[in-house]
This record gives structure tokens, C-alpha cells and sequence, in this order.
């Protein structure tokens, strides 16, 4: 008896190890998914955007680089990319449902869409995000003596959060009023990069600036409509009225081809009237090259039938690639223009050295 009893025990233990052992695995397996699908709602292939934006900005400026302030600039313009993302996937909800053109570029991330998340988790980070990035600024603004979250740059970061929040999230929705391009673009392009310029000389916006950041402008908010392009259809169906679907797709076509020819001239006029760096120039007109590449696709793709166009999924891929390789051959340009002040001051201090030594 004593000796069934022992066994009887030795089965019951057996059989609760083989669940907890069987349960990890589980619990690890829903873990990882769960951290696989966040990254994938956060669509961190796109940040790489702000990030260089955030580091043109920085370099436009005419002083030493404030490494405190960039890391400031570039945590939250990467930290507000990635609500945007998930604002943007859970207020499209019902839009991304009916998206049968939906790629890696565009109609959203799809992990609402295959369940992989819930509305309810994505909505408490969506919002934790929200209030998180709120608290940090005005405690770093109040409580740092040193931050750069300060008059203007405080000013000009409530208002990009308050135009990326209302990219689609209601009351403003933005992105249905035919307002969606131009506000990516102008967050992005010219508010953000000045929000990284202004903390870097307290409060002042450079020439440099001056020159690249429109360009930028222009080319986001003509890559913003095309990222649309293949989103029309779904759109139209749900009363979701971007701009591209407002003007139709001939003239969205029109408008990209246009910002190309601008895109390509600008540089040439503003160099040859002294206001850009000849390194700027050539790396606008670098990147050019690569925008009429895409523009070449768009002018080839039906677009009297978008739906059936072979590649019309490849669309917002070639136009998001042509920014980030444009901000990223302009950084380089300024990391150029940096080092060749530096070398040129210090040729300057060795002639009055020099100078000085002959005198006496």
C-alpha cells in the first residue's frame, strides 16, 4: 500500500513536471511572437528616415556638434516615428480590411490584420507612448538644466507630436481630409529637421538649412503620394480621402514627375547663385538619378487599372527608397563640408603661426 502510494505520487509528479515542461515552451513561443509582431507593427525599416533626418538637421548647423542634444533629437523623433506607426495601424483598422494592395510600403503592418496583436495591447502602448513622451518632455524641460527641450525646441516638439498624432487618429485625422501627405512631409521634412538644427545653436536655423530643407520638402510629399497610389481603390471605398484619391492617379503621376524636374534643377540654380555647397549639389543631383528611376516605373505603370498594374506594389518602395538615399548622401555631403571647415581652420592657424614667427 505504502508502496503504491509512492509510485502514485512519483506519477503525479512526472506528469506536473512534463506540463510545466510543455507550458515554457508555449509561454516563450507567445513571448517571442509577441515581441516579433511588435516589431513589426513599430515597421522599423522606416526609421532609418527620422534618424537621418534628425542628423542632417544636427549638421546643418554652423557650431561643433552638441552629442547631448542629438541623442536627445534622435530618440524622440525615432520614439514618435514609432507611435505614429501604431496610431496609424489602429485607427486604419477598418481602411487596411479592405486593402487588397496592401505590401511591406504600404496599407499598414497587417498585425491587426492576422491577429498576431489585438487592438486593445495596441492602443495601451499606442497611448503608454503617448503620455510617456509627453512626461519625458516637459520633466527633461523643467528638471534638466541642460536639456534642449527648451523654449522654441519644446514649442516645436509639442507641435510634431500634435501633427504625427493627428495623422489619422481622430478628431484632426488628417490623412482622410487629403491632408496626410502634406503633413508627413512637413513634420518630417522641414519641422523635425529643424527641431535638430535649432537645439544645436539655441534657438537659430542656418543658411544650410535654408537651402536642403526645402528640396526635402518636396521630395517627401511627392513620395507621400505615391505611397498612396496603391491604396486608391480601398480608400475611395471607406471615405478615406487622401490626397492622391482626391486628384486621381494621372495627376499624382504628374506631380511626382514634376517634383523629379525640380529636384534636379533646384540644385544646379541655387549652386550657381552661391547658396549651396558644391558637395550638396552633387549629392542632390546623386539622388536625383534614382528619383527618375522610380519616375520611370511610374510613368510605365496602368494607371487607368492601378489594382492590375505588375508593379504597383513596387511603386512605394522605389519612392521611400529615393528619400533615404537623397538624406543620406546630403548627410554625407555635410559630414564633407564639416571636415573641409576643419581643415581649413587649421591651415589657417599654422599661416598665422608662420606669420607671427617671421614678424619676430
Amino acid at each position: 500500500m505504502p508502496r503504491r502510494d509512492f509510485y502514485s505520487s512519483s506519477e503525479s509528479l512526472d506528469s506536473k513536471s512534463r506540463k510545466s515542461s510543455q507550458s515554457k515552451p508555449k509561454n516563450l513561443t507567445s513571448t517571442f511572437t509577441f515581441i516579433k509582431s511588435f516589431i513589426k507593427i513599430a515597421r522599423i525599416k522606416f526609421l532609418p528616415h527620422s534618424f537621418l533626418l534628425s542628423l542632417l538637421g544636427a549638421l546643418s548647423s554652423t557650431k561643433s556638434l552638441n552629442y547631448y542634444a542629438l541623442a536627445h533629437t534622435v530618440t524622440f523623433a525615432m520614439t514618435v516615428h514609432v507611435m505614429t506607426h501604431l496610431s496609424n495601424d489602429y485607427y486604419d483598422y477598418e481602411t487596411d480590411l479592405l486593402n487588397e494592395q496592401r505590401s511591406k510600403w504600404n496599407g499598414g503592418s497587417g498585425v491587426l490584420l492576422n491577429g498576431s496583436l489585438s487592438r486593445m495591447v495596441v492602443g495601451r502602448v499606442m497611448f503608454g507612448m503617448l503620455f510617456g513622451i509627453l512626461g519625458s518632455l516637459f520633466a527633461s524641460a523643467y528638471f534638466d538644466p541642460h536639456s534642449p527641450f527648451k523654449g522654441y525646441s519644446l514649442v516645436l516638439s509639442l507641435a510634431i507630436i500634435g501633427l504625427a498624432w493627428g495623422y489619422t487618429a481622430p478628431p484632426l485625422r488628417f490623412q482622410y481630409r487629403g491632408l496626410g501627405e502634406l503633413t508627413v512631409a512637413l513634420t518630417m521634412s522641414v519641422m523635425l529637421t529643424a527641431l535638430s538644427c535649432m537645439m544645436q545653436t539655441n534657438g537659430h536655423l542656418t543658411n544650410t538649412f535654408s537651402t536642403i530643407v526645402p528640396l526635402l520638402f518636396i521630395q517627401n510629399f511627392s513620395r507621400m503620394m505615391i505611397m498612396n497610389l496603391p491604396d486608391v481603390e480601398s480608400d475611395l471605398k471607406c471615405g478615406k480621402n487622401t490626397l492622391t484619391s482626391q486628384v486621381g492617379v494621372e495627376t499624382t503621376k504628374e506631380i511626382y514627375g514634376a517634383a523629379q524636374v525640380v529636384l534636379t534643377i533646384a540644385p544646379l540654380v541655387m549652386y550657381f547663385m552661391n547658396y549651396m555647397h558644391p558637395a550638396v549639389c552633387i549629392g542632390f543631383l546623386l539622388a536625383a538619378m534614382r528619383g527618375w528611376q522610380a519616375n520611370i516605373a511610374i510613368q510605365s505603370a496602368d494607371m487607368k487599372h492601378i489594382s492590375k498594374a505588375e508593379n504597383k506594389k513596387n511603386l512605394p518602395f522605389m519612392a521611400t527608397m529615393h528619400v533615404l538615399f537623397t538624406v543620406f548622401v546630403v548627410v554625407v555631403a555635410l559630414v564633407f563640408m564639416r571636415a573641409e571647415n576643419v581643415f581649413d581652420s587649421h591651415l589657417n592657424r599654422i599661416d598665422s603661426s608662420n606669420t607671427t614667427t617671421l614678424i619676430h
